[in-house]
């Protein structure tokens, strides 16, 4: 009896919202594969567009947004039965940010951040720095948004740190963007000068470079 018991309560809705994670990843993933930020670089995304920075701009067609939506409200059922299942959490706050719902998306980050796996965790925290960014450009004072670059590079830094190469590359690039926001020049330009070494990385530092030279 505590074994069918264990089967009904744990294990079938266990396997129904891997099944649903299955599912979105399909029809997220070219959502996400066709949605690029300005300069900046997250996993999943397209490539980093180039400059300038830009705080609201739209990453889904208006038309895509009602699928996304519907997306959400399904993981947020499957989340409820499986409140420990990372991929739930890391899809609902990917679906979020799509839909340019920042505040939503970072407490969904936080939990990927606090539950997750060390790749897991790596693109949560780059995740919440590019929200801290973007926050931080809504800023309408100067000492709030350096506060707020700030809190944005010691995302990235922890990510450099230990990241492998792929995630490693995302976070030296957002981490240049930051230390640049900064003012801090010098070590923009050491960043900068470790991207060629990486896979991809070449293509990234010359749009970094020339948003750096002529602040477009």
């Amino acid at each position: 009896l505590l074994l069918l018991v264990y089967r009904v309560v744990v294990v079938a809705p266990h396997a129904r919202a891997l099944a649903v994670v299955e599912e979105t990843r399909t029809q997220l993933g070219p959502l996400m594969s066709s949605a690029r930020l300005p300069l900046l670089a997250l996993p999943g995304l397209a490539e980093p567009g180039p400059g300038p920075l830009a705080v609201d701009q739209p990453l889904l067609d208006p038309l895509q947004r009602p699928l996304v939506e519907g997306i959400i409200a399904r993981l947020e059922r499957s989340t409820e039965d499986s409140p420990g299942l990372v991929q739930l959490h890391s899809l609902v706050a990917s679906s979020w940010l799509l839909l340019g719902r920042d505040r939503d998306a970072r407490m969904s980050y936080e939990q990927v951040l606090a539950l997750g796996g060390d790749t897991q965790r790596q693109h949560a925290a780059l995740a919440l720095g590019v929200l801290a960014l973007r926050n931080s450009l809504r800023q309408n004072s100067a000492q709030d948004r350096s506060f707020a670059f700030e809190h944005a590079l010691s995302y990235f830094e922890g990510v450099v740190e230990e990241a492998e190469e792929r995630v490693l590359l995302d976070g030296l690039v957002n981490q240049s963007v930051a230390l640049v926001l900064l003012g801090r020049m010098e070590s923009a330009d050491s960043v900068l000068a470790m991207l060629p070494n990486l896979s991809g990385g070449r293509e990234r530092q010359t749009t970094l470079r020339l948003w750096v030279a002529t602040g477009a």
